[in-house]
């Protein structure tokens, strides 16, 4: 509802600033006040257009001042005895957007980092505790081992051990060479995604970790990308009643290159186009307003990156490259 009300509210604002200014008959000052507007509109078209998922993403306590502040400057507007006055209240709801324009991109990455890190956390703990828990039951299994020996049941212990090194395998395959906090995402991930019916294959022939990325960068990163495949996988699957989720990593001549390939269904094929570029596309459904494609997007750009995507027989592959220098680099800042 609130990304509804809330840019009505702002637009009322505007419109009857504009409209006390054509009232008053200050033509000269309308005139130049639209050209700024027009102009500020202009240069910041991309940023406007994200602005209603931007207010529905944000808490109302973050984003009230401003509209606090704009209102304040349309009472001067309003009840001013001069058209100096009231073009000084028009700018001053101008300047407000201006800043909404700058400041509430920034503070929905950070909310969205604050959010992950602390989801993050919680699976990092989880992953530790299955580990422990592995450790913890070694000994039994060893034992039970022991006693299928002693009693000379020779396929009950070949059995018992496949499935024994299987799900040491799983883990230690997953994790082997990245750092807890990829480590867990990875394998949540996987869990998640075969559970649901996915066939999950993990091709790391460079540790995800190695992103050229600072950590809270890489969970962004690998979170919104493996968590959209996921997902857009598991749609599939629930049409299709088949998945499956590829991710393979490489560097090749000083850049890092991240593939993803997931199942996934576009009803209208022209969604693609703008599937990078705006937080109305997701990969996930009509519910979802794709704010991690967008994200990913900026993560690719802010980092010296290239990202290609290709929809072809059911199949979403996205390709990254990004270069290792710059990246470490920007990191060590």
């Amino acid at each position: 509802m609130k990304s509804f009300y809330y840019p009505g509210i702002i637009f009322i604002i505007h419109l009857i600033g504009w409209i006390q200014l054509f009232v008053s008959h200050s033509y000269l000052s309308l005139i130049i006040l639209l050209c700024i507007s027009g102009g500020i509109s202009f240069y910041y078209r991309n940023e406007l257009k994200q602005m209603r998922f931007l207010l529905a993403a944000l808490p109302i306590e973050e984003t009230i001042h401003i509209v606090g502040i704009q209102i304040v400057f349309l009472l001067i507007v309003i009840l001013a005895g001069t058209v100096e006055i009231q073009v000084v209240g028009m700018c001053g709801i101008l300047f407000c957007e201006l800043i909404r324009i700058k400041l509430y991109p920034r503070l929905a990455k950070e909310k969205e980092q604050i959010v992950q890190i602390e989801a993050k956390i919680t699976e990092m703990n989880e992953q530790f505790l299955t580990i422990r828990s592995q450790r913890h039951d070694f000994l039994k299994h060893v034992n039970a081992i022991d006693y299928l020996i002693d009693q000379d049941a020779s396929v009950e212990v070949k059995q018992y051990f496949r499935e024994l090194l299987g799900e040491y395998q799983e883990i230690n395959q997953t994790i082997k060479g990245e750092e807890a906090h990829i480590a867990a995402i990875l394998l949540k991930e996987k869990k998640r995604a075969e559970k649901n019916g996915t066939k999950v294959v993990y091709k790391l022939d460079a540790p995800v970790s190695a992103i050229p990325m600072n950590k809270i960068d890489q969970v962004q990163f690998v979170t919104n990308l493996v968590e959209n495949a996921v997902e857009g996988a598991e749609t599939y699957h629930m049409r299709f009643n088949r998945s499956s989720l590829n991710v393979r990593t490489e560097i090749h001549g000083g850049i890092y290159i991240f593939e993803i390939k997931n199942s996934a269904y576009f009803p209208d094929k022209h969604l693609l186009d703008k599937l990078f570029d705006s937080f109305e596309i997701s990969t996930k459904g009509e519910n979802h307003q794709g704010l991690g494609t967008y994200i990913i997007s900026k993560l690719v750009e802010s980092h010296h990156g290239r990202l290609s995507y290709n929809y072809f027989h059911d199949e979403l592959l996205i390709k990254i490259k990004l270069p290792l220098i710059v990246g470490n680099e920007k990191s060590a800042k």
